[in-house]
């Protein structure tokens, strides 16, 4: 399997994955210009590799943290992870998913409306922008419980009928994966970086 796939689920053998990518910032000369250019991409693995290594490296330029939100913002398949990426690294991550959830994600044009529907399925997965917006709202309510300051106006949110709506019509359950990648997210991170230190000890 490629290195990239175990961290979509974050599963255990991410260890590996995450190594490298220690091991590549380790090598970068300009590690913010390079992770950029991963969330830049229109690729849902760029994106994933990307948004570790901004976690892995310590990486909060607010080039990084903009980057991030325009990939979540575009429809990334992997909106759920970055929701997860950007509560960790954006200092202002409370505010940013209030006015993401007051416009229900939607209304950001879409990068990949231009290549092949095959091409788009392969870098974007299949869902259309109304269903990739339903998936970004689910994960933001999610992830945004772990902030006090939102905890009652998320919940004012959840009983607006079109809020309501669209966390039924996503299509992935894009706050579940959230809910679950964040805590493996974190947990195999921190592993990796104490290994890291510890080998440099060593």
């Amino acid at each position: 399997m490629p290195l990239y796939s175990y961290l979509l689920h974050m599963q255990p053998d991410a260890r590996f994955t995450l190594r490298e990518i220690v091991a590549s910032l380790a090598r970068s000369a300009d590690p913010d210009r390079e992770i950029c250019a991963l969330l830049n991409g229109l690729d849902w693995r760029e994106h994933l590799v990307g948004a570790l290594a901004s976690i892995l490296g310590r990486r909060q330029s607010s080039a990084v943290i903009t980057a991030h939100w325009n990939a979540f913002d575009e429809g990334s398949w992997v909106s759920p992870q970055l929701a997860v990426v950007l509560s960790l690294i954006d200092p202002s991550f409370a505010q940013q998913s209030r006015d993401r959830i007051e416009c229900r994600c939607l209304g950001v044009p879409d990068r990949t409306h231009s290549v092949s529907m095959l091409l788009r399925t392969v870098v974007s997965g299949p869902a259309g922008g109304y269903h990739r917006a339903c998936k970004a709202l689910s994960a933001l309510c999610v992830v945004s419980k772990r902030f006090p300051e939102l905890r009652q106006w998320l919940k004012e949110q959840k009983q607006q009928p079109d809020v309501q709506r669209m966390l039924s019509d996503d299509p992935d359950s894009g706050g579940m994966i959230a809910f679950y990648w964040q805590e493996a997210c974190i947990q195999l991170c921190q592993e990796c970086v104490r290994d890291s230190r510890q080998t440099l000890i060593n």
